[in-house]
């Protein structure tokens, strides 16, 4: 999960503007949540709206899916143009909003229940930051088979050095 955050902001270095603009769109609903109101049941409305099913409500963020569909239509529709700066300030607004949301979902009590929540919401967002580095392709023109490959291979060497660190030979 680190080495994929790692890796995908390692990605976006390149960019800076558009950079700050991903972090203010992500930086609003954490203040948005933290000081104004609690926005997890309309989250959850629009969610079960789209996905029926549980484990796909979790999975998949509907309105980033929204925004990418946007994306594209909207140009076409109103013949105007789609500023990216706003489509990728979107994206991050709504990376935040989804990961809220899924932590708050897969959370459970107990000890057992903790080791679970970890596990599950690193996977959650791991394939949430899969489907934002989808949508930032667009806003940022950056390749997702080196993101993927890249991450992957930190990841993996990571668990590698701590498997060996833990279990000497």
């Amino acid at each position: 999960m680190f080495e994929a955050t790692r890796t995908f902001l390692d990605k976006l270095d390149s960019n800076s503007a558009k950079v700050w603009i991903l972090f203010l769109g992500a930086a609003l609903p954490l203040i948005f949540y933290t000081f104004i109101a609690d926005l997890d049941g309309i989250y959850e409305k629009m969610q079960h709206f789209f996905f029926r099913q549980a484990t796909i409500q979790l999975l998949l963020p509907s309105i980033l899916i929204l925004f990418m569909i946007a994306y594209f239509v909207i140009p076409k529709l109103l013949r105007a143009s789609f500023n990216k700066d706003i489509f990728v300030c979107l994206g991050g607004i709504s990376f935040v909003i989804h990961l809220i949301f899924a932590a708050r979902q897969s959370r459970e009590p107990g000890f057992t229940g903790f080791v679970s929540y970890l596990l599950i919401f690193g996977l959650l967002y791991i394939s949430t930051l899969f489907m934002l580095s989808v949508y930032l392709k667009i806003g940022f023109n950056m390749h997702l088979g080196s993101l993927i490959l890249d991450s992957a291979k930190s990841g993996f060497s990571l668990v590698k050095g701590t498997v060996t660190q833990l279990l000497p030979r």
